[in-house]
């Protein structure tokens, strides 16, 4: 997503709070190969929705998962913890 990159994740885990359907990329299913599939293809045969969702998906990561942030979201923890 950081290289303006469409994605297709399952809809498992953390990945649905990174990947937000249709905006960043696609959520399928776990275990169901043929919506896997459709995205796949919906994605390669969109040129534009290919370029939309690419853009999105770099903006969002940028303003969301930037390094720095993540740094000092993970000191504010630790910081945290040490407290208890």
């Amino acid at each position: 997503m950081s290289y303006g990159k469409p994605v297709v994740g399952c809809k498992v885990g953390g990945v649905p709070e990174v990947i937000k359907d249709g905006k960043t990329g696609f959520l399928v299913e776990p275990s169901n190969p043929d919506q896997l599939a459709e995205a796949i293809v919906r994605i390669l045969k969109d040129p534009k929705l290919r370029l939309e969702i690419g853009m999105e998906s770099r903006r969002y990561v940028g303003e969301r998962f930037h390094l720095r942030d993540m740094v000092k979201k993970t000191e504010k923890l630790y910081e945290a913890l040490i407290k208890l």
